[in-house]
């Protein structure tokens, strides 16, 4: 009858050991399939700014002058990326002559608002007439990159501006927009030369 018992014990552990690990198993697999259509979103997500950024990037290259730059900037840049606004910032300056849709800013402003790093993702902001213009103050979430038009501009950056609160998250990769914001610096020199 011992005999019995203990087996009906071992039977009953190796069930409930089989148990805990099929449990397991499929507990393991549920999340590699969450982790795997993650990684799908974020591949897609990455290809689609990559089509955006070189869409960006080939209408800037039809520019003509400094001007028309500025433009497609200001103007068509908006549309490509879906936000309300895209500047060029310009500190320090003493030349009127720049395009309307260039913000001139007082020295200074540039470096208090990126620091040293050279670029800010801020996923909620108040909004900054000075960056974004009359607008401004309804942009709720804001990327700047610092760039370097030379010797007529030693402080500038590019501003995108959005109302969508959380368009720009601190902890996004700012590669597409780094190189982006490299191509219009080059553009922008080419067409002040």
């Amino acid at each position: 009858m011992s005999e019995t018992t203990d087996q009906n014990k071992t039977g009953s552990a190796i069930t409930d050991f089989t148990t805990a690990l099929v449990r397991k198993l499929q507990g393991e697999h549920k999340l590699a399939r969450a982790v795997q259509k993650e990684l799908v979103a974020i591949a897609r997500n990455n290809q689609a700014s990559q089509r955006l950024v070189h869409q960006a990037v080939l209408t800037l290259l039809d520019s003509r002058d400094f001007n028309d730059a500025v433009d497609i900037v200001t103007r068509s840049f908006p549309t490509i990326f879906g936000c309300e606004s895209v500047r060029i910032c310009i500190e320090g300056c003493e030349i009127s002559a720049w395009p309307m849709d260039v913000m001139l800013m007082p020295p200074g402003h540039i470096l208090s608002s990126l620091g040293e790093s050279g670029i800010q993702l801020c996923a909620r902001s108040d909004g900054d007439p000075a960056l974004f213009g009359k607008d401004g103050t309804q942009i709720t979430s804001h990327a700047l990159i610092r760039i370097d038009l030379g010797e007529l501009a030693p402080g500038a950056l590019l501003a995108f501006g959005s109302r969508e609160e959380g368009k720009f998250q601190p902890t996004q990769s700012a590669d597409l927009l780094v190189f982006l914001a490299r191509v219009v610096e080059k553009c922008l020199k080419n067409h002040l030369r």
